[in-house]
């Protein structure tokens, strides 16, 4: 995914802003989905793709929403550890803010479209191959079939014997369970926005929740398929940690309640009426889960005890499994649409009180979002003028030593000039006297010279006229 631009950035945090002002549940999933088709990325990668700043205007707008306090150790820790908008709205969640529950909901459905065509003619063909396959080799299931018989033949036994009419129910509960503990564990765990102590508290309800539910599936299974008492007692407990977490969390979310008080709607501040709105907002919702989670364990004991009273046949024994096992899943709907119905509730609640005092700002967040990046770019911009005058001032000093070693030298090549041309001038002036003081030898010893050339011609000059 290419990184996005301050205009997308802006999109995707102003949609945030926008939910917690009250906006409608089905215009920002609309916003998102739209989203996540023009980038043609999840909105979960997009989210993350936001990394945090503590000086953003759109993070401090969520956190004035939230009425939070960026100065507060918490929320400064809390934002810390944080790298991207996404594990902050997963930390917002789990500290308390259960508004953004549902948000994140949406987050984490809102992905772009699938290219059906093309999955349909990967379907087509697939189909077309194995037609072709089976029409050309008619015998090929039957060799399959019987090769697993052959070489697993107690496993084949097994099956035979486990998907009969009295445990076929308790197997599939046996199996449903195991996967949503699975499930459940992977969730507290990979989590990694959530304390300790919520993981630790999750895990253990849901552990207890589950676990006896597999025991108790799997002691049936097991056995003669009949629902024992013990058996029951284990459906009863299942059901019952469900109530127990329940009403948990509803003496939490009434000790919350009580702590705000009701405000003054004339005094009080818009985020301190926001406030109270979701925290009286998730205590009637608590009501509403306990209550329903209490009608499906009442409902589960009275199946267990109709097991134990009545005759056991095949007939009553399997609509009890499949009562209980359809009680468990009718729960389960019910609680998400419990959920969405008092997520829609807040959403107009909260967009009331936005109406009436505190007009949607996102224009001037946006405003101020696009300053501060002006901003950083400007202070990005001079450390970097900050940084080349440091290195021209860097370079100006050794330009000035390298002069300074110039001029030395210079100075010194003048020393050796003047100590050269000094030496020159000696030379010359003692040359001259030496050619003054060899003149007058030459002048004493010409005359000689002479006198011994007139001797020898006279000697020459002799010896003609003796031989003439």
């Amino acid at each position: 995914m290419s990184k996005l631009t301050f205009d997308q950035q802006c999109a995707l945090k102003s949609i945030i802003c926008d939910y917690l002002h009250g906006e409608d549940i089905d215009i920002a999933n609309v916003r998102l989905v739209s989203l996540c088709t023009k980038y043609k990325a999840s909105c979960i990668d997009l989210y993350k793709s936001l990394l945090i700043k503590s000086n953003d205007p759109f993070l401090l707008d969520i956190l004035s929403i939230l009425n939070l306090s960026p100065q507060n150790s918490t929320v400064k820790t809390l934002i810390s550890n944080s790298n991207n908008f996404y594990e902050l709205l997963n930390r917002l969640e789990y500290d308390g803010h259960h508004q953004l529950e549902y948000f994140l909901t949406l987050v984490d459905k809102a992905k772009p479209p699938k290219n059906w065509a093309a999955i349909f003619a990967l379907g087509a063909i697939f189909t077309a191959g194995t037609g072709t396959f089976l029409h050309y080799s008619k015998n090929a299931l039957n060799n399959i079939e019987s090769w697993f018989s052959n070489v697993f033949p107690k496993t084949m036994h097994w099956l035979g014997k486990t998907l009969s009419v009295l445990r076929n129910l308790s197997a599939l509960g046996t199996i449903y369970n195991s996967i949503m503990l699975a499930l459940s564990w992977k969730h507290a765990l990979s989590k990694s926005a959530r304390t300790n102590t919520s993981k630790f508290r999750s895990l253990v309800f849901q552990t207890l929740q589950y676990g006896l539910a597999i025991t108790a599936y799997t002691i049936t299974c097991l056995g003669s398929g009949a629902l024992a008492l013990p058996i029951g007692l284990l459906f009863v407990l299942s059901s019952a940690m469900d109530v127990f977490k329940s009403i948990y969390f509803l003496i939490q979310s009434q000790k919350s309640l009580e702590k705000l008080g009701t405000p003054n709607p004339s005094t009080a501040s818009w985020a301190t009426q926001a406030d109270y709105v979701r925290a009286n907002n998730l205590h009637h919702r608590s009501i509403q889960s306990m209550l329903l989670k209490l009608t499906a364990a009442l409902m589960i004991t009275v199946a267990v005890c109709i097991c134990k009273f009545a005759p056991p046949t095949a007939l009553i024994m399997g609509s009890c499994y499949g009562f209980i096992t359809l009680i468990k899943l009718a729960q389960s709907a019910f609680s998400k649409v419990i959920k969405e119905r008092f997520a829609r509730s807040l959403q107009n609640n909260i967009s009331d009180i936005t109406s009436e005092e505190n007009p949607n700002p996102q224009s001037q967040t946006k405003a101020l979002a696009r300053l501060q990046i002006e901003w950083e770019k400007y202070k990005q911009d001079r450390a970097e003028l900050l940084d080349e005058r440091t290195k021209l001032e860097v370079g100006r000093a050794k330009l000035e030593s390298d002069q300074a070693n110039l001029k030395v030298k210079v100075t010194q090549y003048k020393s050796n000039i003047s100590f050269f041309n000094n030496n020159t001038k000696t030379t010359p002036s003692s040359s001259a006297a030496q050619q003054a003081t060899s003149k007058p030898t030459l002048q004493r010893s010409q005359p000689e010279s002479d006198l011994h050339q007139k001797s020898t011609s006279a000697k020459d000059t002799e010896q003609l006229t003796l031989m003439g």
